[in-house]
């Protein structure tokens, strides 16, 4: 995705322009992102989030799910504020969890054809995945997704919790690509059981023909992690850095990772959550981001363009003004609505060769 965006050319660079001054003079933005979270229903037993555990605790919160009805309704009523938005990305707990998983994406591309959009999967349930995906193949050919892969073999199905998860997953990963999909995505969470298996899971992803990528885990209310110790020790993430900065300085994501856990540079990229970004959560309630508990309000009681320009979301914005996380979810739509910070990174950039090379292959359509 990032070597798609390099802003050398004048359109770019006047639209990322036009996204610092709309957002610094507070104007009505139309959103282009939306991460949505349509359950938190899962199936897998992840060591480093409790998602799967929600609905353990309270059961009766999962029919205060939107239905697909509500979720029509919403990109119905809202169809002229969301004209601009270029990508949802579907995610839970696990999105294949839902029954109406096809029919959600189905319509989303009748009341916005022209937005992306793709689920992040587990990869777990084959079966049940195979089938939704050649559906949603049937009418949606460029369908991209993003598969989570965080170790190899047995290492991945500790983390996971689940019996075989590595297997399923890569089996998962190939139908995809067998009915053309071919825009995969697989990030890998660090943590103590699997962070000396960096290189061994890019050069499996990468040899299936899909993007690799590794972040640090976030700590949030979404992730049913607060107060859980998801800090890597000293030791560990002396190692990550180590390896981060030997292999991954073409990306901008990675090296500003490496850079920031070296206590080298701050996040210098502006945060767009709640302007450029939205986050909604499996109940309708309008978020800035995946990090935040805090709502904007919620879909069933308001038109989303009132929602984000109402008193309570001013005050949330102006609250979250200068946050740091580096979270991927909320850096990858950041950097699509102002890729200033591309030409900020380049410089420290250790290996202008490949950034450039990637660059050149995505602009010859080489994967």
């Amino acid at each position: 995705m990032i070597f798609e965006i390099v802003p050398f050319g004048t359109e770019k660079l006047k639209e990322s322009f036009s996204s610092k001054i709309n957002k610094r003079l507070d104007r009505k933005i139309k959103p282009r992102f939306i991460n949505w979270i349509l359950t938190y229903r899962c199936d897998s037993h992840c060591r480093m989030c409790n998602i799967w555990q929600k609905y353990l605790l309270k059961p009766d919160m999962v029919k205060e799910e939107l239905s697909l009805a509500e979720i029509k309704k919403f990109l119905s009523d809202n169809k002229d504020f969301l004209s601009e938005v270029e990508h949802i990305g579907l995610t839970g707990g696990e999105f294949f969890t839902r029954p109406d998983a096809v029919e959600i994406i189905r319509a989303i591309r009748e009341f916005l054809p022209n937005a992306a959009t793709g689920p992040q999967t587990n990869g777990f349930a084959v079966n049940r995945i195979k089938r939704k995906l050649k559906e949603i193949v049937s009418f949606y050919p460029e369908l991209g997704i993003a598969v989570s892969i965080d170790g190899i073999g047995e290492t991945h199905n500790q983390i996971r919790g689940i019996e075989n998860a590595f297997d399923k997953a890569i089996e998962t990963i190939k139908y995809a690509k067998s009915l053309g999909i071919n825009r995969i995505t697989c990030g890998m969470t660090l943590g103590n059981k699997n962070y000396k298996e960096i290189l061994a899971v890019r050069d499996l992803v990468e040899g299936l023909g899909c993007e690799f990528s590794c972040f640090l885990p976030d700590e949030a209310e979404y992730f049913g992690n607060l107060g859980k110790q998801v800090r890597l020790p000293r030791m560990v993430r002396k190692e990550i850095i180590d390896v981060l900065k030997k292999n991954f300085g073409y990306h901008y994501y990675m090296d500003n990772l490496r850079s920031q856990m070296e206590g080298n540079t701050k996040r210098s990229l502006p945060c767009y959550s709640g302007y450029y970004s939205i986050t909604i959560d499996p109940f309708g309630n309008v978020k800035p981001c995946i990090l935040r508990n805090e709502s904007f309000g919620n879909i069933k009681g308001k038109p989303l363009e009132e929602i984000l320009y109402g008193k309570k979301a001013k005050e949330l914005k102006r609250k979250i003004k200068n946050c740091v996380c580096w979270s991927q979810c909320e850096v990858s739509t950041s950097i699509l609505a102002d890729s200033f910070d591309i030409l900020r990174w380049f410089p420290r950039c250790n290996d202008k060769k490949r950034f450039l090379s990637k660059v050149n292959q995505i602009k010859n359509g080489i994967k």
